[in-house]
C-alpha cells in the first residue's frame, strides 16, 4: 500500500524525488558481509601458515646445522666424562642392541626360516609359511618393540644429561628444567605416535 501511495505521489507531480529508493533487505546486506570477512580470515589463515612454515624450516635447517658441526662436540668429550660415558651408553644401547636386533632379523633369522621353508615338502609348505609368519610377528612385538620403548625412555634421560653436562661447561643454566614425570609423559606419546609405523 505505500508503494502504491508513493507511485501515485510521483505521477501526480512530486517529481523524482518521492519515488520510493528500493533498498537491499537486511538479510541480504548481512549475507553478503560474510563473504568479505571470510575472504579476510582465508588471507590472514594463509599467512600464519606461511610464517609458521618458515619458522619450522629455520628450527629445522639450524638443526642441521648444529648437528653437522662435529668438532664443536671434542670440547665437550674433552672436559666431561658424563658426556663421554652417556654418549658410550647411547651408542651401545641405539646402535649395538637395537640396531643390532633388526640387522639380526633380517641377516639371519629371515634367511634361515626361508632355506626351512624350502627343505619341507610342498604339502607342508602352508606350516613352514605359517611358522615363519607368526615367528616374524612374536619377534617384533615381544623383542624389537620393547626395546624401541625402552631405548625412547633411556634416550631422554641420557640426553638430558649430556645436555645439562654441555650447559655446566659452558657455564650456562637451563632456561626452564623440565620435570621428569613431564618428559616420561612426552616421550610415552612419542612412542605411541611412532608405533603407527612399526
Amino acid at each position: 500500500l505505500a508503494l502504491v501511495r508513493s507511485c501515485a505521489a510521483g505521477v501526480m507531480g512530486d517529481g523524482c524525488n518521492s519515488w520510493p529508493t528500493l533498498e537491499m533487505p537486511k538479510h541480504e546486506a548481512t549475507a553478503a558481509t560474510p563473504k568479505i570477512e571470510t575472504t579476510a580470515g582465508q588471507g590472514e589463515w594463509r599467512c600464519n601458515c606461511i610464517e609458521h612454515l618458515r619458522e619450522a624450516a629455520s628450527v629445522w635447517l639450524s638443526g642441521v646445522k648444529d648437528a653437522v658441526m662435529l668438532h664443536h662436540c671434542v670440547f665437550f668429550f674433552a672436559r666431561s666424562d658424563v658426556v663421554r660415558f652417556r654418549t658410550l651408553q647411547c651408542f651401545v644401547l641405539n646402535g649395538v642392541i637395537f640396531l643390532g636386533s633388526i640387522l639380526l632379523f633380517n641377516f639371519a633369522i629371515d634367511p634361515t626360516l626361508g632355506v626351512m621353508r624350502r627343505l619341507v615338502r610342498e604339502d607342508e609348505a602352508w606350516a613352514a609359511d605359517f611358522v615363519a609368519a607368526s615367528f616374524s610377528v612374536l619377534y617384533k612385538v615381544l623383542w624389537i618393540y620393547p626395546i624401541y620403548c625402552i631405548s625412547f625412555v633411556l634416550n631422554t634421560v641420557m640426553y638430558q644429561e649430556i645436555a645439562d653436562s654441555a650447559l655446566a661447561l659452558r657455564q650456562q643454566k637451563p632456561s626452564k628444567p623440565t620435570q621428569h614425570l613431564e618428559r616420561l609423559i612426552n616421550e610415552t606419546f612419542r612412542v605411541l605416535l611412532n608405533a603407527v609405523y612399526i
